[in-house]
């Protein structure tokens, strides 16, 4: 039996960040020698025109959906059988069963297993779903499933899945709800032993959850002297134990999601963790003394933001020397508050604008409050452009100690973001 996998590329066009999809090395881990697998990522290498596999399995996002369709419509033509997993697949499944031969709704480590014990009894099923969320503690992540792709510097690693927070544009509480999940932690600092791993990123959506938790994975990879970044929320930069934890430990940068310094914006997007903590200022500079780099992400769009905003978030970034700073239109994701909402208040777009022929990426997909779909498009990518300048990637490296440390991290961070914005906007799905 041969399974072939594929990570799919917004647009099927290559990237310079694209990082190891860690979903395929799970599946990897759960699969027994006898099933050939081999991964083709489409955002580093071209898909082959024609595959002698039994199956096709993808993965894909809301924004690399469509392209997942057309590609199993052309291999299915060829008699090879589909399959899909993943976010989106999860959140709309009774989309996603109309594309593919089988479908995987929820955790691969309960669905994976019975998908594979009905493959060898040729009774496969049409969808796989989970009645609840499994135990990831002793999962096991295989990266052979990588062979020898070119990926970022960077390798993401994983210690949990979930998020204590509930705010109205994000997925991931639509994804997992209440379940709050961790790997043991001995087993991920073998994992970091095995793969003499050197510079980490943590893909948690909040990896401080728990706090004793994240108190024993800190301590623990310590003595493994490597260099990490993770995402954290706001209220971690006034908690200097924590912070002096993780610069003890090697992390170098953190990514915020700031989101706006609009408190009626905060209020509408469920953000109270940053009303709570509006010193963003202050949250900044004791980030800084802990000799943390870093990258905030900004969300336009919500009714209390007006054409004025723009320009107030740019000065904001560039004014606090942040390493990276990512300004996103707001985006409806399905199955959240916010898709669900507008939706109601019928100010959709388009009902599914990920399957939209003129959507491109970028694009405004509702009607904003305060000012039209295009002037929101053109000014997200606007600020983009000035935050990304030479001169403005010169001025926050030469006026920010702490950026200037981590020189070689800033400089390909910047110059690697500066060429994808440009490269990504107006990108037709």
């Amino acid at each position: 039996m041969k399974i072939a996998f594929v990570e799919v590329a917004m647009g099927g066009s290559k990237s310079l960040d694209a990082m190891e999809p860690l979903a395929f090395a799970v599946l990897k881990g759960l699969t027994p020698d006898e099933i050939t697998l081999k991964l083709y990522d489409e955002r580093i290498e071209a898909l082959p025109d024609a595959l002698e596999v039994d199956w096709m399995v993808f993965s894909a996002n809301s924004f690399t959906v469509k392209r997942a369709y057309k590609l199993m419509d052309t291999y299915k033509s060829q008699g090879v059988r589909t399959a899909i997993g993943g976010v989106h697949a999860t959140l709309i499944p009774e989309e996603a069963k109309d594309y593919a031969d089988t479908l995987f709704v929820g955790d691969a480590e309960l669905t994976w297993p019975q998908f594979l014990e009905d493959l060898r009894n040729d009774a496969v099923k049409e969808i796989y779903e989970t009645a609840g969320y499994p135990d990831i503690s002793r999962t096991y992540f295989d990266e052979s499933i990588f062979g020898n792709k070119k990926y970022t510097a960077i390798t993401p690693v994983q210690f949990s899945r979930g998020c204590k927070f509930k705010c109205d544009f994000c997925s991931i509480h639509a994804l997992y709800k209440e379940s709050r999940r961790y790997r043991d932690v001995d087993c991920l600092v073998d994992e970091l032993k095995r793969r003499k791993l050197s510079k980490v990123f943590f893909v948690d959506d909040n990896l401080f959850m728990d706090r004793e938790m994240t108190k024993k994975l800190l301590k623990a990879i310590t003595p493994l002297k490597i260099k990490w970044v993770c995402q954290i929320s706001i209220d971690v930069g006034r908690d200097d134990e924590l912070l002096k934890l993780m610069s003890d430990s090697g992390c170098v940068a953190v990514l915020i999601g700031f989101e706006t310094t609009n408190i009626i914006s905060l209020k509408q997007m469920n953000k109270e963790v940053n009303i709570k903590h509006s010193d963003y200022g202050m949250i900044i500079k004791n980030l800084k003394r802990h000799q943390l780099m870093i990258y905030g992400t900004f969300v336009i769009g919500y009714d209390g933001d007006t054409l004025e905003t723009f320009d107030t978030l740019l000065e904001f970034a560039i004014d606090h020397k942040l390493l990276l700073a990512n300004f996103n239109p707001l985006i409806p994701t399905v199955g959240t508050p916010l898709y669900n909402r507008l939706k109601a208040e019928g100010r959709l777009l388009y009902d599914k604008w990920w399957l939209e022929e003129d959507y491109k990426y970028g694009d405004t997909v509702y009607k904003p409050k305060n000012m039209s779909a295009d002037e929101l498009r053109d000014g997200c990518f606007r600020i983009r452009q000035a935050f990304n300048t030479y001169q403005s990637i010169k001025s926050r490296l030469i006026k920010e100690p702490v950026n200037l440390k981590n020189l070689s991290i800033y400089l390909a961070a910047n110059l690697i973001s500066r060429r994808e914005i440009k490269k990504k906007q107006g990108r037709v799905l």
